[in-house]
C-alpha cells in the first residue's frame, strides 16, 4: 500500500488537487502524499467477499457498505485514507464542497497486507477512534486464518 513518499509538505486541499490529476491512489498522512501500491488478488478477494457480505446483512438498515474507492478523511489527525470497507449509517456526510471523501464511518474493515500491517494497526487504527461516528475496527489477515475485532 504506501509505496513512495514524497519529502513535500502539501496541504490537504493540495493533496486533493493532485488525487483528481492522479493515475494511481495516494494516502495522504499529514503533510505527506504516500503512493498507494497495488492490492494482491487475494487482498481483493477477501475485501470483495467482506463487502458482499456486509451487504448483504445491512440491506433493510439505514446503513451502506462502501469499497476502497471511496476516501475517509479524518481531520483530528490530518489523515486520508482508502479504507478497504467502511459501513455508514445514516446518511453519508462529506467534506465540503466533496463528493469523494466521508468523514463518518461506523465500521472499518482492513485487510492486512505484509506492507501495510504496521501502519493499519498504528497510527491509521488509533486515528480510526478521533472520529465522532467510528465504533468498530475488524483486521482481517490475508495470510493467516486471522480476524481481529475492536469496539469502542
Amino acid at each position: 500500500m504506501l509505496a513512495k513518499a514524497d519529502r513535500h509538505f502539501y496541504t490537504f486541499e493540495e493533496y486533493l488537487t493532485l488525487e483528481e490529476k492522479a493515475e494511481y491512489k495516494s494516502e495522504y498522512h499529514q503533510g505527506k502524499i504516500l503512493a498507494m501500491a497495488g492490492a494482491s488478488a487475494n487482498h481483493n478477494r477477501i475485501a470483495g467477499n467482506v463487502f458482499n457480505a456486509i451487504s448483504n446483512a445491512i440491506e433493510a438498515r439505514s446503513c451502506e457498505a462502501f469499497m476502497s474507492d471511496l476516501r475517509l478523511w479524518i481531520e483530528q489527525k490530518e489523515i486520508a485514507a482508502y479504507p478497504d470497507v467502511m459501513v455508514v449509517c445514516g446518511g453519508l456526510k462529506f467534506v465540503k464542497g466533496r463528493s469523494d471523501t466521508i468523514t463518518n464511518p461506523k465500521v472499518i474493515i482492513e485487510v492486512l497486507s505484509k506492507s501495510t500491517t504496521g501502519f493499519d494497526k498504528g497510527d491509521k487504527f488509533y486515528a480510526y477512534w478521533t472520529l465522532d461516528t467510528f465504533e468498530e475496527c475488524v483486521f482481517v489477515d490475508q495470510y493467516k486464518m486471522r480476524v481481529e475485532y475492536f469496539d469502542g
